[in-house]
């Protein structure tokens, strides 16, 4: 396998360093445009091109002579069938943050705590699909209800140099065909899972915050306040609190802000107390006594 002509692909470098460690020939990377990958590779000695497009990222392919194209975290869906007819005759292979096939997509961490599903990091060949192609290592992360995004992250990517090296040992040799359907989901990100509704119950307000704890997201609650203004603001930390803190607000009424302190509010949800911390955002009027709305 020393022999391979790797060219490595994604916004991330954790399998590369893996790969130079192990001796790898590593002839070309494909950095992302702003992704990690491109600023930590800028000054290595090997030759990249960084890519900004799925149409860049097919004509700088094509160019290249290569056996092994490694994808991990590379956003496109490249038309494998395609480049192979037109006479490469490389292997490609993904490294995909998820227990295929469930989770397919885009954004398999944040879906796993939002649908409480279990996680963890599969190697597997590209087809023309999303995620569809046949497995060749893969190891599972099981869920927890105190997992949060931030940690899901850093375990998954801890686990993509190992579970690469096993896939390596396997000469990329497939294990199984991935089974479809079997109550397998897909799951890409889009701007409303950010939002807490007035009908999440506390353990799905809980998921949505700890889905969505990452620097750029946060998840979003919006406020009513006088005279129909409304703001938005990011949350990024909440836990129901007790009893005896509950009872201090009997008046209060469903999703009420009783309290604000530095970067929390306390909010009442009908029986129970919870506290919002990590906010972020602008506040235009007094909060306090206000409702969070969906």
């Amino acid at each position: 396998m020393s022999s391979l002509r790797f060219v490595y692909a994604g916004n991330r470098s954790g399998v590369l360093r893996e790969m130079q460690s192990l001796g790898l020939r590593v002839i070309h990377i494909l950095p992302v445009v702003n992704s990690w990958l491109d600023r930590e590779t800028a000054g290595i000695n090997i030759s990249r091109s960084v890519v900004a497009s799925k149409t860049q990222a097919v004509a700088e392919i094509q160019q290249l002579e290569f056996d092994v194209l490694l994808s991990v975290g590379f956003p496109f869906i490249l038309p494998i069938s395609a480049l192979q007819e037109s006479g490469c005759a490389s292997q490609f292979i993904n490294v995909h943050p998820s227990l295929l096939p469930d989770l397919r997509g885009a954004d398999p961490i944040p879906g796993a705590i939002l649908h409480s599903r279990d996680a963890g990091v599969s190697v597997h060949h590209m087809d023309d699909g999303i995620d569809t192609g046949p497995l060749i290592s893969q190891t599972k992360i099981s869920h927890q209800e105190s997992m949060d995004a931030k940690l899901l992250y850093h375990l998954c990517f801890q686990l993509e140099p190992e579970v690469f090296r096993d896939a390596l040992m396997r000469e990329f040799q497939p294990m199984d065909p991935q089974p479809q359907g079997q109550g397998a989901i897909y799951y890409t990100f889009h701007e409303s899972d950010l939002r807490c509704r007035d009908t999440d119950s506390d353990e799905q307000l809980q998921a949505r915050i700890r889905a969505f704890n990452t620097p750029r997201k946060g998840a979003i609650v919006c406020v009513a306040g006088p005279n129909e203004q409304r703001c938005e603001l990011r949350v990024f930390d909440g836990k129901v609190l007790g009893k005896e803190l509950t009872d201090r607000f009997p008046d209060a009424v469903h999703n009420e802000i009783v309290g604000v302190y530095e970067d929390c509010l306390l909010v009442r949800r009908e029986d129970r107390l919870w506290s919002l911390s990590g906010i972020r955002g602008d506040i235009p009027f007094d909060i306090l006594g206000h409702r969070i709305c969906t």
